[in-house]
Formats: C-alpha cells, sequence, structure tokens
C-alpha cells in the first residue's frame, strides 16, 4: 500500500488531507485579482497549502484507503499513524519527507513546529503552467527612437540634453554689433581729442558684414541645393506622369503599428495544441467568442478578448469575473 499515492488521488478528489498528529494539506484555488495601486494583475492559481489545525473526527482518508483497498477500518487506521508517525521521526532528525506530487515536510527548531513546502512541479498544479503577474504599463510612456520604452521625467531629460548648437552667422552678427557700439563709443567720446579715422572704421565694419553676408548666401545657396536634391529623389518624371515614393510614408506608418500595446483576457494556457482546440470549441458552445494566441510555438492561450486601450480591458475583466464566475480569467499584454 502506497500512501504517498492515497493522499496525492484524494487531494485530487477532495482537495483536503487530514494527517493525524501533524495538520491539514488544501488545495485551494485563489481568482485572478487586480492591484489598483501597483497597477499589478494576479493570475488565477492553485496552491498546495498546509495547516496545523487538526480535526479529531476527521477520518476521510482512512475510509477513503478502506474503500480504495477493499481493507478494515482498524486496519487502515494503523497504516495511517505509522505513516505519520514516520514522517515527524524523519523530519525532527532534521531530514525532510517528500510526499511525491505533494510537497515536502520540514522541521524548524526555533520555533518547534512544522514547515511544509508545496511541490511546484505537481501535476494538481499544472493549471498554473504559464501563468505569470502582469505589471500594467504606465499611461505615460513614450516611445524612443530605438523602440525603448522611457518614462515622462527620462523622456524631458532627454529632450533638455538635445539643444539648438547657437548658428556661426549668428555669433558672427554679435561680434560685429559690439565693434560697432565701441566704435560709436570711441568716435562719441573722444572726437576733439584724437585722431580717428572713421571712414577706415567704417570700411572695416563693411568688411566684416560682408564676409558673414557671404557665409550666409553660401549656406543659402547650399540649402536649396539640397532641397532640391530631396525633391528630386521623391519624384521621377517618365512620360509626362509623376511617381511619387510612399516607401518611407509605409515604413512609418508600420513602426506606429509595431509600437502599439495589446491587451488580450486570456481564460485558458495549454502546452499542447490538441487541449486548447478542445477547450476554444468549449467556450463557442457557451457562445463566447475566443481565438488560440500562439507564443514561441510553445505555449497556447485561449484569448476570449483583445483591446487597444487599458481601460476598456479593465472593464470587460471585471464583467466576467462577475457574470462568468467558471472562467479563470486573468490579463496578457504584448505589442502588436
Amino acid at each position: 500500500m502506497n500512501l504517498s499515492e492515497v493522499i496525492f488521488n484524494l487531494l485530487e478528489k477532495e482537495n483536503k488531507v487530514t494527517l493525524p498528529e501533524i495538520g491539514t494539506i488544501r488545495l485551494n484555488y485563489y481568482p485572478s485579482e487586480i492591484l489598483t495601486f501597483s497597477g499589478k494583475v494576479l493570475p488565477p492559481r492553485y496552491k498546495i497549502e498546509f495547516s496545523k489545525i487538526v480535526a479529531d473526527s476527521d477520518n476521510r482518508l482512512i475510509e477513503f484507503i478502506t474503500v480504495i483497498h477493499k481493507t478494515n477500518f482498524e486496519e487502515a487506521k494503523n497504516k495511517v499513524n505509522e505513516f505519520c508517525s514516520a514522517i515527524l521521526t524523519q523530519i525532527k532528525q532534521e531530514k525532510p519527507f517528500y510526499i511525491p506530487e505533494v510537497g515536502t515536510f520540514k522541521w524548524n527548531k526555533e520555533k518547534n513546529e512544522i514547515i511544509f513546502e508545496e511541490d511546484k512541479n505537481s501535476r494538481l498544479l499544472s493549471e498554473n503552467f504559464g501563468l505569470t503577474d502582469v505589471i500594467l504599463p504606465s499611461q505615460r510612456q513614450v516611445q524612443s527612437n530605438d523602440n525603448k520604452t522611457l518614462s515622462a521625467e527620462e523622456s524631458v531629460k532627454t529632450i533638455k540634453k538635445v539643444k539648438k548648437r547657437p548658428s556661426i552667422v549668428g555669433i558672427g552678427l554679435t561680434i560685429a554689433a559690439c565693434i560697432l557700439i565701441g566704435s560709436f563709443l570711441i568716435t562719441y567720446f573722444y572726437r576733439g581729442q584724437y585722431f580717428i579715422d572713421e571712414k577706415w572704421i567704417s570700411s572695416k565694419f563693411e568688411n566684416i558684414l560682408q564676409i558673414f553676408s557671404n557665409k550666409r548666401n553660401n549656406n543659402s545657396k547650399i540649402h536649396e541645393i539640397k532641397q532640391y536634391n530631396r525633391q528630386a529623389l521623391q519624384y521621377k518624371e517618365s512620360n509626362k506622369t509623376t511617381v511619387y515614393d510612399t516607401s518611407s510614408a509605409l515604413k512609418e506608418l508600420q513602426q506606429v503599428k509595431a509600437n502599439r500595446l495589446t491587451y488580450y483576457l486570456i481564460a485558458g494556457s495549454f502546452k499542447n495544441r490538441e487541449n486548447a482546440e478542445v477547450f476554444l470549441k468549449q467556450l463557442k458552445n457557451k457562445g463566447i467568442s475566443a481565438e488560440i494566441l500562439v507564443i514561441h510555438d510553445t505555449l497556447f492561450r485561449i484569448s476570449i478578448g483583445r483591446y487597444t486601450n487599458r481601460d476598456s480591458a479593465i472593464v470587460n475583466y471585471i464583467q466576467y469575473s462577475q457574470h462568468q464566475a467558471d472562467l479563470k480569467v486573468w490579463f496578457y499584454s504584448r505589442y502588436e
């Protein structure tokens, strides 16, 4: 008689097993939950949990053994007591006791109590496969050129770093203005005391202005040439028909679409596509529109809602939670 297997079967069937003088093992279900302040969505999940409370009249494990193995009550009771005594003896020797597909019992010397750790790979937790906590992105996010997400504060800092460099022409005009003002002041205050060649000063000032005006004209000519080149690249004339190059516009449109965040309401996650299709048919028979999302060819998730607006996704999630309590709905988001 393998009592570990019996405990697993009873826990799978009734979600509860009581071990005399040890405690009660339960298979509890927790629905998905939205943490409002952190913007986090916890998916629905099962947990194998242990409590030290033991009901004196709980003989369900013994009764289950008498039915499965067709033995009398006293013999089944002795087997259970021997099994529980073996657990206590082993863990008090600082050796963990493992029940396959259920969990491990340990002894805490400091608190003088039993510790239980669930088996994360148990078949009882198979519905948890692929379900992870989801953090909903903030609405105040911007996309950088390399498709990295920046917060609002970081984007402001980035914009501040990119400042327009001062123009060379502007610097030259500032210097010329300073020279003009200086020469005017010198001429005004010292006209009668020293000889100042006003024609020489004005000629030098005109030369400086001419130099910067030439540079400015050259810059404007270069700008015109570049503009003509850009216009020449944008179209070509053939048989008096104009053909415009729309590839850049299409690339921008594709980039906008690629950066759009889409929210899904997921009702199930499977490693096997056949199981996913069976569950899909069950939902359609109930009148619920659904589709299969393939994740890296290893996960097949059943989506019952697709939204581009975060608030709409939350509202529909709440409606499903209220009116379709049997569905274990959770969030999934990705860029599409």
